[in-house]
């Protein structure tokens, strides 16, 4: 059971916001510091051979039919036009839709209250511009922090499912012409101008007849090639030999110069991941069921087998210098960091090791457990060891590992919440959080009793 303390504590701990200053040695950095000769990746790649395998691939043989091919036997009458738009009257109601564009002040995830009111007082700026009656479209390509800015925020026409609801809400009340108020969303505040309102409407039979004509013929087409692939696949698997079957039924079988590994794709065939899947279930010479593409129909059998095997030192050489230079440049950057780290630790600054060893410093907004500083690339286990970091213990014991290298850091200031915001958080989101902290205490006992006794697992179910 989660006491009322615990999840108070819990709530606090992970809306606690800190700044830290960091020194990021980037791996990619030290890639052409690393010297390589035949003799060193020689070395390297008898190490770790297992690591360079070919993987085992499969040569096919197959007959595909295609849908198209079987729609010059189809036809669609007048009826069947009619009777297919009463049955699926509703799905020819077009929604309300509008066209507009917008203008966009983007707000970070992690931005302060005083960081969103200076945006917010740049927006409304701006929305007094275009009430003012300046040129929407010129306003969007100045201002505008969106995708659409250099179309002057042209969005088009959308429907109201197609915007977050904000942003929806808001356009959807509006009269070609006007503009929006501000608009807050996930994304930051918008002004929208919608330009033109294309009302609900019903599409008429004379409308759609020509796309239902083309759905339904493209039906009984497809009806036909599986009917055709089926049966083959009957006589194929009598023949044992898609080849001789094919022949006797004048059919053409396609036999490709290359051999196919799991996730493969066949050249011109959408869907085709289908057959390949499949081909890796035979036994040789084994014949697949009918398997339906995008685009129809294949029947394949398998014809070779090439197994798995551990590629020769020449034909990896590439990648064994990556992965050589690789590996000798993450330690080149840990070593470097933690060198760093060691002299500002004796320094008490960070910040002053770092300009004195002509390294880049740069500070971090202010983070949180919920909202990290994406820049410092810091994920996981290391995010928790970067939490731990406080003005009694400012430095940690060794680099941390991110995404790019290592990171030196050095804890600079901390931000409690209030109690207000914690209590407001415990009330929405009280269920969620109980069963984190529960299940975060019961994974925590799990490794203490594995830590503390003989135990082997011996499956994980």
């Amino acid at each position: 059971v989660v006491t009322e303390d615990e999840l108070l504590e819990y709530v606090k701990n992970i809306k606690t916001e800190k700044k830290y200053g960091y020194v990021l040695f980037r791996t990619l950095d030290y890639l052409n510091d690393v010297k390589v000769d035949d003799k060193i990746l020689k070395t390297y790649y008898d190490a770790h051979k297992s690591e360079y395998k070919d993987p085992e691939k499969r040569k096919i043989s197959y007959v595909f039919f295609k849908v198209s091919d079987f729609a010059r036997k189809v036809t669609v009458s007048d009826q069947e036009i009619k009777d297919y738009y009463n049955d699926h009257f509703q799905e020819y109601n077009e929604e309300k839709k509008v066209r507009a564009r917008h203008i966009l002040f983007k707000v970070p995830v992690n931005a302060s209250e005083k960081e969103i009111e200076k945006i917010k007082k740049k927006a409304k700026e701006v929305l007094e511009m275009a009430k003012s009656g300046k040129d929407f479209a010129e306003l969007a390509k100045k201002y505008s922090e969106g995708p659409t800015a250099k179309k002057g925020g042209e969005l088009g026409y959308f429907t109201k499912k197609e915007m977050v609801p904000e942003f929806a809400n808001a356009a959807f009340k509006l009269k070609p012409g006007e503009i929006s108020d501000l608009v807050r969303t996930e994304y930051g505040f918008h002004i929208i101008k919608v330009e033109d309102v294309k009302p609900e409407r019903h599409r008429t039979l004379e409308e759609v007849k020509d796309e239902i004509k083309k759905k339904i013929a493209n039906e009984k087409a497809r009806d036909l090639a599986f009917e055709a692939a089926r049966d083959f696949a009957d006589v194929a698997f009598a023949a044992r030999d898609i080849v001789k079957a094919a022949k006797n039924r004048s059919l053409t079988v396609v036999s490709p110069d290359k051999w196919f590994k799991k996730g493969d794709k066949i050249e011109n065939m959408e869907g085709s991941n289908k057959v390949i899947e499949n081909i890796f279930k035979l036994q040789p010479d084994g014949i697949t069921d009918v398997i339906e593409v995008d685009d129809g129909f294949v029947v394949a059998q398998l014809k070779a087998i090439q197994p798995e095997r551990i590629l020769s030192f020449e034909e990896a050489k590439k990648r064994v210098e990556r992965d050589y230079r690789m590996q000798e440049a993450k330690k080149m950057a840990y070593n470097k960091a933690k060198e760093l780290l060691s002299i500002a630790v004796k320094d008490g600054s960070l910040k002053n090791a770092a300009t004195s060893g002509g390294f880049e410093y740069k500070v971090s907004a202010f983070m949180s457990r919920m909202k990290p500083d994406f820049s410092m690339g810091v994920w996981g286990n290391q995010l928790d060891e970067l939490f731990m970091l406080s003005q009694e213990q400012p430095f940690p014991d060794k680099p941390l590992e991110g995404v790019l290298g290592y990171i030196v850091c050095q804890w600079l200031k901390t931000k409690e919440p209030d109690d207000k915001s914690i209590q407001a958080d415990i009330k929405k989101f009280r269920p969620a959080l109980e069963a984190r902290l529960a299940e975060l205490y019961w994974t925590g006992w799990k490794k203490l009793q594995v830590k503390n006794a003989d135990v082997e697992i011996l499956q994980k179910i």
